[in-house]
């Protein structure tokens, strides 16, 4: 009888544990860059970002690309505050047609962070342009 609720116990401890863990990882949408280098051939965009919140860390990074634009979304690592497999720097293998680079801000939007200088075909932050843009792409 003891070892049955000790046992019960365990299993409710574990369950509570493991839903705690698994609901994490979700899309993380205060992600900023703060630095990005070009690889000498120009086919590798190395990405360092970062998060907002004082909480929480990166672990991975999805392309969704569209045209020549990407559309990057970075997910959140498992465990509250966890660093386990967290990662700040991504490299992204670019389309020499590319122009564009977006970062995910929710609810289907995407922040204009990165943008090719057409006469120089230089990659420059947002913040050298005027203005930034924020595009909404559907869901699938």
């Amino acid at each position: 009888m003891k070892k049955n609720i000790i046992f019960i116990i365990l299993i409710i401890v574990i369950a509570i544990i493991g839903t705690l863990f698994l609901s994490t990882g979700r899309v993380r949408t205060d992600v900023f860059l703060s630095h990005f280098e070009i690889s000498d051939n120009s086919e590798i965009l190395t990405l360092k970002v970062g998060v907002s919140s004082s909480s929480g860390y990166i672990r991975k990074m999805k392309n969704k690309q569209g045209g020549d634009n990407y559309y990057l979304t970075f997910y959140s690592t498992f465990g509250i505050n966890s660093n386990i497999g967290a990662k700040n720097t991504f490299n992204l293998e670019v389309n020499p047609n590319a122009t564009e680079i977006y970062f995910y801000t929710g609810n289907g939007d995407y922040q204009k962070v990165l943008q090719k200088d057409p006469t120089t075909g230089e990659w420059l932050t947002v913040a050298s342009f005027t203005s930034s843009t924020v595009v909404s792409v559907n869901k699938k």
